[in-house]
């Protein structure tokens, strides 16, 4: 959580640095269209983007750890029921684990629209 946070402190601090530039710029051209306008214009909607991107990411991370340390403690009771035996459910939580694990294989660090669908529809199927 605290993760998000920090995110969020620091693209906060970069989005009202460009504002100020913004306003700045603005008021020296003083009406006239101007490239550095555009240009900061430009980076404050790429930064809402990527800040948006991100914190859905964190957002979507913090759901899907959780649904897995509830898998695994399952997989774990079910085990310790099972006495070594082998146990269909055992095998289908297996199964989930390791679906939604070759889905971040990668990391979470660029997670991709399509992954994030695939662990969204992983969620889903809980």
């Amino acid at each position: 959580m605290s993760n998000t946070s920090e995110l969020k402190t620091t693209f906060e601090a970069k989005k009202a640095q460009l504002e100020a530039e913004l306003k700045r710029l603005k008021a020296d051209a003083q009406g006239k269209g101007s490239d550095a306008i555009k240009s900061v214009e430009k980076r404050l909607s790429e930064l809402n983007a990527e800040f948006s991107s991100k914190t859905n990411t964190s957002e979507l991370k913090t759901r899907i750890e959780a649904k897995r340390a509830q898998l695994e403690a399952e997989l774990k009771r079910l085990k310790s029921d099972a006495q070594g035996k082998g146990n269909e459910a055992i095998k289908a939580i297996e199964a989930r684990l390791a679906e939604v694990n070759a889905s971040v294989k990668e990391g979470w660090h660029n997670v991709s629209e399509e992954v994030a669908g695939k662990l969204n529809s992983w969620l889903k199927k809980s």
